[in-house]
């Protein structure tokens, strides 16, 4: 039994980006940390037309499949590159701040100073679609208040980043020590 669920674990292909998204009320702009395999970054990299600058092509990239806007602009979410995704990363602004190899997966961080300051916004991560439908994105949000974990895949590729929970004047009570 335990032989075959190893065998079953091991064929099955793991399509996955972790991300951390969080909001610099300062700078005005989201902190994102991104965590790909090195496969995926050098799929991108073969796709860059010969450049040599991981920072030229990461963002040409990430411009164009992650991206930030305010929750009140129209989002045209069915198509791999929706209208909306075009206008936007005309006007967002994308900053690469570097990279880092762990194993088998690379960490990417980067900053998005999104078009509009009014919040909350939306992000839309199309990353991978095109190479594989089965993709999904792990997106942590951690706001000020809290942390939510989502979800994003091709049916559903963008969520809104707002506090799960508003802020309360209630202590917090921990559950009784055992024995």
């Amino acid at each position: 039994m335990l032989p075959t669920l190893l065998m079953i674990v091991l064929m099955h292909p793991v399509h996955e980006t972790v991300t951390e998204v969080q909001w610099n009320p300062e700078s005005r702009r989201y902190e994102v940390s991104m965590r790909l395999h090195i496969l995926d970054q050098d799929w991108i990299e073969k796709r860059a037309n010969k450049e040599p600058l991981i920072e030229n092509w990461a963002v040409d990239y990430l411009s164009k499949k992650f991206v930030i806007r305010s929750e009140s602009e129209p989002s045209e979410i069915a198509g791999i590159e929706s209208s909306s995704v075009k206008k936007a990363t005309a006007t967002q602004k994308l900053i690469w701040v570097g990279s880092r190899e762990e194993g088998s997966h690379v960490w990417w961080f980067f900053e998005v100073e999104p078009s509009s300051a009014k919040l909350p916004h939306r992000l839309e991560q199309r990353l991978f679609f095109e190479r594989n439908e089965g993709f999904s994105h792990r997106v942590l949000w951690i706001g000020e208040l809290s942390k939510t974990a989502f979800t994003l895949t091709i049916e559903r590729p963008a969520v809104v980043l707002k506090e799960s929970k508003e802020p309360s004047d209630e202590p917090v009570s921990l559950p009784p020590k055992l024995p």
